[in-house]
Parts: structure tokens; C-alpha cells; sequence
């Protein structure tokens, strides 16, 4: 039997006009006396550390290969300008095989920032790169984990959900068919929906594959309700959002009230390794990094997305 668990505050800030509170299963309360919310910050940052990854997926939007590189991690000077509890999702590649990683996350955690991670499920298959991740949790230098499905596995599963409550599968809306859907569905758990994303080995897949990828994100987007309904949490990133049309499935009140934003008005991506910065993973403009975060946030806030 699973211990249960209480949500607790992992931390409170004020960010321009407005505070937030962020709790240990991932909710995250906004509150603000005017009409909108007007960030100084940016509240969470998707962060690719590495371009290694020895899983080769086809429809990678990274061409991530066994030949990437890793970052720089400590030579990130952005580090330093961080806000505590900020929110750090941190990708690749793989970003267990980053050999830096231990340390840049320690220098997280003295900034109090949050350190969440995805990783793909075949990297988990690695016995030295399981314990790593096990560590980590139990260390508490990474609270969330992402788990980027690729085939069922209970036992593997129920390892991750005793190591952490905020084990997140990643479904890919178009890759993943109603199959996958349903027997993932069958334990009641956490799962996050991405959009796909037409971009570098993306692009030839979807070339490839695009019967199959319409086929896939038709049902989904037809069987929605059914899908949400069989899971304990159901998030979507926001090109999930658009490409399953989801605002128009909900009253105003319900998008006013859970959506968090467009990409780039409280978020912004990174890449660690080609050292530049933009809106998202998915945006072709692209600035040098620098060593101020509120400098380079501004500017994706006001960047011209017309």
C-alpha cells in the first residue's frame, strides 16, 4: 500500500505585481489585486543541458545523438541572477549522463531554486542511471521527474511513484495511440500530454509517419473527456493546448482560472549547450545567452511574436 502523502508549501514570492505560492504536488497559486499579471521573472525555465542521448527517438525535435554535447553548467552566469524558487525544468538529451549535473544541482538548491527533470523511460533501464535518479530524489535536489513513456512497465513504474510522489508520464499527442492510452490509463496516474513538435528529426518523421501521427491525434483529440476522466492528473504543455483546441472545450471562468499563460509571458527556454535563449524549444529566433535573467526574460516578454 502506497503511503499517502500531504501537499505542503515549497515556497512563496512576489513577483512584479503579484505573489505566488507553489506546493510540493505541483499546484501553483497566483494572486494579484490588478487586471493582469505583470512578471519581473520568469517564473519557470525549460533548461536543455545536454544533446547526448543514446535512445535515438525518430521524431526527436533535439537530434539529440550519441555524438551531443553536454553544457557548461557552471559557467552559466544567469545562474547567479536566479530568484529563489524559481522553477528549473531540466532536459536534453539525457540529462542523467551530464557528468556536472550533482553539482549544478546543488547550486540550485543553495539558491532555493526548484530543480524538476525529464528524463526518457529507456534511460531508466540503465541500473547506475536509476540509482542516480533515486539519489537525486532522496538528496531532494530535483523534486518533480518527468518520465518520457516509451513502453508499459508496472514494475518500473511502481519503483518511480515509491521514490516520488510527482513521477509525471510524458505522452506525445500524435506519437502515442489510444493502446498506449488506455493500458497506462489502468493504474490511475499522473500524466502530462506534449504537442508535437515539427522541428529538426521531427519534421522527416512527421514526413514519414503522417497517417499514422493524423490518426493518433484524431482520437485523442476526439476521446479528450474519456482520457482526462481515466487519469489521477491530466496537464498539457501549451502546444498540447492548441493543437487539441482545448479552449474551446471549457467555459471561460475554467481557462481564466487554470491557464497559466502563453509561452514566454511567465516562461522562457534555454539551450546549455548552443548558449542561447528564446520563447520556447519550438522558437526559431534566438538571442545569445547572457548573464542576467531579468535582462533576458524582458526581452522575450517583449519580443514581437508577430
Amino acid at each position: 500500500m502506497k503511503s499517502i502523502k500531504t501537499k505542503h508549501i515549497l515556497g512563496s514570492y512576489t513577483n512584479g505585481n503579484y505573489s505566488v505560492q507553489i506546493f510540493s504536488d505541483g499546484t501553483k497559486i497566483r494572486r494579484t489585486e490588478e487586471d493582469n499579471f505583470i512578471p519581473e521573472f520568469p517564473e519557470s525555465i525549460d533548461l536543455k543541458i545536454t544533446n547526448y542521448c543514446q535512445t535515438g527517438c525518430p521524431w526527436c525535435h533535439e537530434n539529440s545523438t550519441l555524438e551531443g554535447k553536454h553544457s557548461d553548467l557552471m559557467s552559466l552566469g544567469f545562474i547567479n541572477t536566479l530568484r529563489p524558487y524559481t522553477e528549473i525544468a531540466i532536459g536534453g538529451g539525457n540529462p542523467l549522463s551530464h557528468p556536472g549535473l550533482v553539482e549544478f544541482l546543488l547550486a540550485l538548491k543553495d539558491k532555493d531554486v526548484i530543480a524538476n527533470m525529464t528524463v526518457n523511460q529507456s534511460h531508466l533501464t540503465d541500473s547506475s542511471q536509476f540509482c542516480k535518479l533515486k539519489t537525486l530524489i532522496e538528496d531532494k535536489l530535483i523534486v518533480g521527474v518527468g518520465v518520457s513513456f516509451t513502453k508499459m512497465d508496472r514494475p518500473l513504474f511502481e519503483q518511480l511513484e515509491q521514490m516520488s510522489p510527482n513521477i509525471v508520464f510524458h505522452l506525445i499527442a500524435g506519437i502515442h495511440d489510444e493502446k498506449t492510452f488506455t493500458k497506462l490509463a489502468s493504474d490511475r496516474r499522473k500524466i502530462l500530454i506534449l504537442g508535437y513538435k515539427k522541428l529538426r528529426r521531427g519534421v522527416s518523421f512527421e514526413l514519414a509517419s503522417r497517417t499514422a501521427i493524423k490518426a493518433n491525434t484524431y482520437w485523442l483529440n476526439e476521446n479528450i473527456k474519456q482520457v482526462m476522466s481515466n487519469y489521477r492528473i491530466v496537464s498539457f504543455d501549451n502546444l498540447a493546448i492548441t493543437q487539441l483546441q482545448l479552449q474551446r472545450r471549457v467555459h471561460k471562468e475554467v481557462w481564466d482560472t487554470f491557464y497559466l499563460g502563453d509561452d514566454g509571458t511567465h516562461t522562457m527556454y534555454i539551450d546549455g549547450v548552443e548558449k542561447e535563449y528564446s520563447i520556447s524549444s519550438t522558437t526559431k529566433v534566438r538571442f545569445p545567452l547572457e548573464d542576467d535573467i531579468i535582462k533576458m526574460f524582458t526581452k522575450v516578454r517583449n519580443y514581437d511574436r508577430e
